[in-house]
């Protein structure tokens, strides 16, 4: 391994988001400003599929654990479910009232998360599309990523304020998610994360758009 480039798929807008499907490596998604989810093979670079829908850019995607379905975030404030094969949008969920950012799903991939540019982070059960936890006004900052912990108990959630802040979703605390703010040092002046403060970006450090 060389890091010799294998495949360059190309894209008129900015990339946002990839993910390999994790049942046959040989799929990939990407998402990005246009608004558009592309599936293409990475053996023969061919775009094999197009997930339209979102009104606005994407901001991340992750494939269920048997690669049968694509879960994205975007900025039209809503989580799409997809069928790969054949394709079309089974679902859109409507609980954020801002940009959606970031998305993770549960190893055993029975539920996932969602954080938006209001700083709320969601758990929803992925079979059902129900909302089945909330974890609202944890802070003023985007949730620029999420991701859960390897049983599940816990999302972690980065943010804007450069503070990782860590969520309990044991199902004894109901609805409302506890958390615990775990602080960062500020990165260095010559690197700014995506979600570092700037007046003309939005939450992922990126230009808005209009």
């Amino acid at each position: 391994a060389d890091g010799t480039i294998l495949r360059d798929f190309g894209s008129t807008l900015a990339i946002n988001a990839v993910a390999f499907n994790p049942a046959d490596t040989t799929i990939v998604a990407t998402a990005g400003e246009d608004g558009l989810i592309r599936i293409w093979n990475v053996t023969g670079g061919d775009n094999i599929g197009t997930l339209t829908g979102h009104a606005e850019a994407v901001n991340d995607i992750v494939f269920s654990l048997d690669g049968t379905r694509v879960f994205s975030v975007g900025d039209d404030n809503v989580v799409r479910v997809w069928t790969v094969n054949p394709i079309a949008n089974t679902a859109v969920l409507n609980a954020h009232a801002n940009d959606v950012l970031s998305i993770a799903l549960s190893r055993d991939g029975s539920r996932f998360a969602t954080g938006d540019a209001d700083g709320i982070v969601k758990v929803w059960n992925a079979a059902t599309g129900a909302v089945i936890a909330t974890a609202a006004e944890i802070c003023i900052s985007p949730v620029n990523g999420v991701d859960f912990s390897a049983d599940g108990t816990q999302v972690v959630a980065g943010i804007g304020a450069r503070n990782q802040i860590i969520l309990d979703t044991s199902p004894a605390n109901g609805n409302d998610l506890n958390h615990e703010n775990e602080p960062s040092p500020p990165p260095s002046p010559a690197f700014r994360g995506r979600g570092s403060p700037s007046p003309t970006e939005s939450g992922r450090g990126r230009p808005k758009a209009g």
